[in-house]
């Protein structure tokens, strides 16, 4: 059987040669949460996925999940609010001891990010376009063009600091 092969059947299951920083992602249904108790206890690492309510985090959490992904813009878009829940399910861990962690997933710009860090959730998975967008701005822009041509009118153009 190849490294890091999972096998599952009823509730039970057998795992070959994972790494220290591999996380198994399984959803949080019925049969994921009898997943995740077999996962964890082998003391195999677990990223709940597929969360859409703050009772699938808890869930989770429970089963033994490391991490529990609420997917943010996915909720908003059957009428709830995302990060709402993502908070809820953070909340969630923090006043009940378990060792959980909200991994957001599902965004559809910075703001949404912006608000769970705020909150102090520290883990998300962002799609590179909406990354790119974190520091997307026309008056940043301006600036750095301002400093090159301020630092091109002291040396030469086309220089940089390794060439000083």
């Amino acid at each position: 059987m190849a490294q890091g092969t999972v096998i599952l059947w009823n509730g039970s299951c057998l795992v070959c040669g994972f790494g220290d920083n591999t996380y198994v992602k399984v959803p949080s249904l019925p049969e994921g949460f009898k997943a995740m108790k077999a996962l964890h206890a082998q003391g195999i690492k677990i990223t709940a996925t597929a969360i859409y309510t703050p009772m699938q985090g808890y869930l989770a959490g429970m089963c033994g999940a490391q991490y529990a992904a609420p997917y943010v813009n996915r909720i908003d878009n059957m009428g709830d609010d995302g990060i709402k829940v993502a908070c809820e399910i953070h909340d969630i861990y923090q006043k009940n001891g378990i060792p959980c962690e909200v991994l957001a997933a599902s965004f559809k710009n910075g703001q949404q990010v912006l608000a769970l860090c705020k909150y102090g959730i520290g883990a998300a998975t962002v799609a590179c376009s909406v990354i790119d967008n974190f520091v997307k701005n026309a008056a940043i822009d301006d600036a750095v063009e301002a400093f090159i041509h301020d630092f091109e009118g002291l040396t030469a153009k086309g220089t940089t600091m390794s060439d000083c």
